[in-house]
């Protein structure tokens, strides 16, 4: 399987509201508005989309971090935009965040990773620090600390099960 792009989708209750909420968080338009009044996008990377939909049963349930360059910088901007970041903390691995919520309680919020970290991104950090210390390995195990602190866009290291690797005569 390739994966061209990535969608985030965040559900809302009130469209017109979230989208001129959206639009003073990224600090622009937005980049495509598919579904006049139900849907906008915005192009975050190359290959990494925002969608904004009105969808009230769904609203407040998107969780949405975004890895930037500058967190303090963007804080700041959010800020001289009329939005309300929060307190810029640091939470693992050298991880920093911003938690915000849009009108629905949607959190959309902005990562930095700091230079002594050994990962490539806040998002690759997040996840070893965060979701691989609780997900078990595919034969059922916990991961040891090795395995952890490995690249994550390193493929899987998993041993071949004895049926694999037994001979046929």
């Amino acid at each position: 399987m390739t994966i061209e792009h990535v969608l985030a989708v965040v559900p809302v209750a009130d469209f017109d509201a979230a989208h001129a909420w959206y639009e003073r968080l990224f600090g622009r338009p937005a980049d495509n508005r598919p579904m006049e009044g139900r849907l906008v996008e915005w192009r975050l990377t190359e290959t990494g989309w925002v969608q904004v939909t009105y969808d009230p049963d769904r609203a407040g349930s998107a969780l949405l971090n975004f890895a930037v360059d500058d967190l303090d910088r963007q804080v700041a901007d959010i800020s001289r935009r009329g939005l309300a970041p929060g307190t810029i903390e640091t939470v693992n691995k050298g991880v920093r965040l911003s938690a915000i919520r849009d009108p629905d309680g949607n959190e959309p919020d902005p990562t930095e990773r700091l230079s002594t970290t050994p990962y490539r991104s806040a998002v690759d950090a997040y996840m070893a620090a965060e979701v691989l210390p609780y997900v078990p390995d595919a034969l059922g195990r916990p991961l040891e600390d090795e395995d952890r602190l490995r690249d994550p866009t390193d493929p899987p290291v998993l041993p071949l099960p004895a049926a694999a690797t037994a001979r046929r005569d």
